[in-house]
C-alpha cells in the first residue's frame, strides 16, 4: 500500500531546498546594502511577491537574500522595494509579473515533485550541500536524491 501524499510536509521541505539555494547563489549577501550575512538569524530568504502563489513560492528568480532590516523595509515600502527591484533585475521583473498573472491552479503530486526534481538541480548548480540543510531529516533526504 502506497502513503497518501501529503502536500504540508513537502512544501517545508521545498521551502527548505529554495531557501538554501538562493543564500548560497546570492553568497550569503544582502541583495540590496551589499552586506556579507554572516549572521544566520538576519539572513532573510525573502520573495518579490508572496508565497501564496505555489507558481512563483519556488522560483529562484522570485527570491534574494536580504538582511533582516531591508526584508523589513521591502514589507514597509512595497512600492519603493518594486522600484528597486525593477531597476536592479528588470528580466526577473518580467518573468514574475507574467507568471503571477496567469491563473491559480490546483497542485496535485507531480507538479511538487517536478519543483523538487528543478530545485535537486539548483542545489547543484549552486554547490548546495546537505549539511548545510536545516534538519537532520531534510540533510538525509537531499544526500539521498543528491546521491552524495
Amino acid at each position: 500500500m502506497t502513503k497518501k501524499f501529503k502536500a504540508k510536509p513537502f512544501r517545508v521541505w521545498l521551502d527548505d531546498l529554495a531557501r538554501n539555494c538562493v543564500k548560497a547563489r546570492d553568497g550569503r549577501v544582502c541583495q540590496k546594502s551589499g552586506r556579507l550575512l554572516v549572521d544566520k538569524c538576519n539572513c532573510h530568504w525573502a520573495h518579490i511577491k508572496g508565497r501564496s502563489r505555489n507558481c512563483l513560492r519556488w522560483r529562484l528568480e522570485n527570491a534574494l537574500t536580504l538582511s533582516g532590516e531591508e526584508h523589513k523595509w521591502g514589507h514597509d515600502n512595497p512600492a519603493d522595494f518594486e522600484i528597486w527591484f525593477k531597476s536592479v533585475w528588470p528580466e526577473r521583473w518580467t518573468y514574475i509579473e507574467a507568471e503571477w498573472k496567469k491563473p491559480l491552479c490546483t497542485w496535485r503530486e507531480s507538479d511538487y515533485r517536478e519543483v523538487e526534481r528543478y530545485l535537486i538541480e539548483q542545489c547543484k548548480i549552486y554547490n548546495v550541500r546537505p549539511e548545510n540543510m536545516g534538519s537532520q531529516t531534510f540533510r538525509s533526504r537531499l544526500s539521498k536524491l543528491m546521491g552524495a
